[in-house]
């Protein structure tokens, strides 16, 4: 994971024909806005915790990824999704605050590595939506948001809104 302010570039190499052509994708390119942000409070990290969403929001890409950094290292995370954008403070009793609303769905838990970074891998034709999946839409917005363990207690992440087109 990469401290805020540097940057790692790479591309991503899909086949999509057996004729060998080949379409190169910056994963490194941001496509997402800030909807809210959930971690008022400073993690045990020092700092609120960021999430942005990296690669492309074009539905026909496939490629999209999250990354948060400022996160208390070691600690488990809980990426979670929906398609609704709401407000609620200190949430489950944590110290951060709840941006997504309606059907939130929940990601698969992992872990902060030892430099405060999550990396997630997102397939958009499987986003948690309450308890099943659907496929993103173009024209739609969807928000992404991270729930971590903070000391005792948790916290969340900014929020990260990205429009599929």
């Amino acid at each position: 994971m990469l401290s805020p302010g540097h940057a790692l570039f790479f591309s991503l190499l899909l086949t999509p024909t057996a004729a060998a052509q080949s379409l190169t994708f910056d994963i490194d390119r941001p496509v997402r806005t800030i909807a809210a942000e959930g971690g008022f409070v400073l993690s045990g990290a020092g700092a609120p915790a960021t999430v942005v969403a990296l690669g492309s929001d074009a539905i026909a890409d496939r490629v999209l990824e999250l990354r948060g950094a400022s996160l208390p290292p070691g600690q488990a995370v809980l990426p979670i999704t929906s398609m609704m954008e709401s407000f609620v403070p200190m949430a489950g009793g944590s110290a951060g605050n709840l941006c997504l609303g309606g059907a939130i769905g929940r990601f698969p838990i992992g872990f902060v590595d030892g430099a405060g970074g999550f990396e997630l891998g997102v397939d958009i034709t499987a986003l948690p939506a309450g308890q099943r999946t659907v496929s993103a839409m173009a024209g739609q917005n969807w928000f992404f948001q991270l729930w971590f363990r903070d000391g005792s207690s948790s916290n969340f992440s900014e929020a990260a809104k990205v429009t599929f087109r």
